[in-house]
């Protein structure tokens, strides 16, 4: 058993897990051009298998095809798989992707078996992490009876993205104050806006790091009075792309964003809660790979543990079993001492009888004459 193996060889099993769990990490950008490489001392004799995750594989080397149980239709059409040898020892095989999107983040696995061994496989692992914008802004308007005179709620919804985003309204050039705060759930992230009913306006999302400000805000257009729509060149030339002054709210009460912002990050308390609200999906991953980790390695120091105690109970069990067989070979040595001496003695015993009995048969006999005993007896 693996519990039985000395400490070197365990020490070689956790560095051979901990290894197993590392994988090379490539982070891009929806619609970015993916080129994934992996590497293998081989040259000939070998096939291959790609996958993603627990898919089934998508490209095997024998048949050199992409197939489609393993990707859907659009990754098909985006997906290709090279090889190139380089030197005399190594080959690489090239995953490229176009114009990638989130559903090919994923860790890709290459497994490579040697032909000439049917059990030398070699696996290697790609994590590719596609960080993607928030969906568009999708807004409706709440009654206009329930809000202030010639001003209206404007609620704004739209899908998460990998990275954090927030809103941006416009009016005339100006930023429309916000209602409240953002608020989101696992998949969509909502705000409401004050909003004058006598303007246009245009709605959008942006990141938390990149603002689009007028010139690329489009998502959501409105103009109830069916006026002309701001000239958006004015607002350019005046240099209100990138520092644009909030309007005030109908209740002419101070809101956080009423202060003048530019494409950088929030500095008001209303900025620092959207970072903290508006959660990036990629560290809820990396959260969820070291929760994954640190499990693995819980059971691998468990498992550690165990064999450690099982050998130090093996060891304890291997002196006592020690101490009596000394114990047992030293009464055996004490019974053939004890043997021995009475051997010896009952040795010596016979040789003292037989000496006796050899002086008697030596010493010559004597007759003796009955009549005259009794004569002597008789004077």
């Amino acid at each position: 058993m693996i519990c039985n193996a000395k400490f070197p060889g365990i020490f070689l099993i956790f560095s051979v897990i901990i290894v197993f769990a590392l994988c090379t990490h490539v982070r891009l950008h929806e619609g970015d051009l993916a080129a994934l490489e992996f590497i293998f001392p081989y040259q000939n004799n070998f096939t291959f298998t790609i996958q993603i995750g627990t898919r089934y594989p998508f490209y095997y080397s024998r048949t050199g095809t992409i197939y489609s149980p393993g990707l859907t239709e659009d990754q098909v059409g985006r997906f290709s798989v090279q090889t190139t040898k380089e030197g005399d020892e190594t080959t690489s095989i090239h995953v490229q992707i176009v114009n990638t999107t989130r559903e090919d983040a994923g860790t890709y696995i290459c497994l490579v078996t040697d032909t000439r061994h049917a059990y030398s496989v070699t696996i290697k692992r790609i994590a590719l992490n596609i960080d993607y914008t928030p969906g568009k802004a999708s807004c409706t308007f709440e009654t206009v009876a329930k809000t202030t005179e010639g001003w209206a709620f404007l609620t704004c919804t739209a899908l998460l993205g990998s990275q954090s985003g927030l809103f941006d309204c416009y009016q005339e050039c100006e930023k429309i104050p916000p209602r409240n705060e953002i608020n989101q759930n696992r998949s969509r992230f909502w705000q409401t806006f004050w909003v004058r009913k006598s303007l246009p306006g245009v709605c959008c999302t942006s990141l938390y790091t990149k603002r689009r400000g007028l010139r690329q805000c489009d998502d959501f257009k409105w103009n109830f009075l069916e006026k002309p729509a701001t000239d958006m060149t004015l607002c350019l030339l005046n240099g209100k792309d990138t520092y644009i002054e909030t309007s005030e709210s109908p209740t002419n009460k101070p809101l956080s964003f009423t202060s003048k912002i530019k494409n950088a990050p929030f500095s008001t308390e209303m900025g620092d809660k959207v970072s903290c609200t508006n959660i990036n999906v990629h560290w809820e991953a990396l959260a969820k790979s070291f929760i994954c980790i640190s499990l693995g390695l819980g059971i691998v120091v468990i498992f550690l543990v165990i064999c450690l105690l099982k050998q130090k109970r093996k060891n304890r069990y291997s002196q006592n079993h020690n101490v009596c067989e000394t114990v047992r070979l030293n009464m055996q040595s004490n019974e053939n001492e004890i043997s021995f001496l009475s051997h010896h003695q009952n040795t010596q015993t016979d040789e003292v009888h037989e000496t006796q009995n050899s002086e008697i048969r030596r010493q010559p006999l004597k007759f003796v004459d009955p009549y005259q005993e009794y004569v002597k007896h008789l004077s």
